[in-house]
């Protein structure tokens, strides 16, 4: 993506969430609920509970596969990262 590419999308992010927020207000002053009664059989309760566990990385259950995305604490650029962290906060 280009940079205008970059802007452009974030300008609709903007501008499409005020606009999602304003009408959850308006259904709010409605009494209209955001919620949604959905009515579902085991068998599509357990295709959704089989899709969500694909999206769980088996790595994140094993220490020795998660410590090469966990920085050492002498780790130079941790620092940096620390700082950039308290900047953007």
């Amino acid at each position: 993506l280009t940079q205008i590419g970059i802007e452009v999308q974030s300008l609709d992010v903007t501008i499409n969430t005020d606009k999602a927020l304003e009408q959850l207000k308006i259904n709010r002053q409605k009494g209209v609920s955001p919620h949604q009664s959905v009515t579902m059989s085991d068998e599509q309760v357990d295709q959704i509970v089989a899709f969500l566990e694909t999206l769980t990385d088996p790595c994140v259950e094993d220490e020795a596969c998660l410590a090469k995305w966990i920085s050492d604490t002498s780790d130079p650029d941790l620092e940096l990262l620390h700082q950039l962290d308290a900047k953007f906060r």
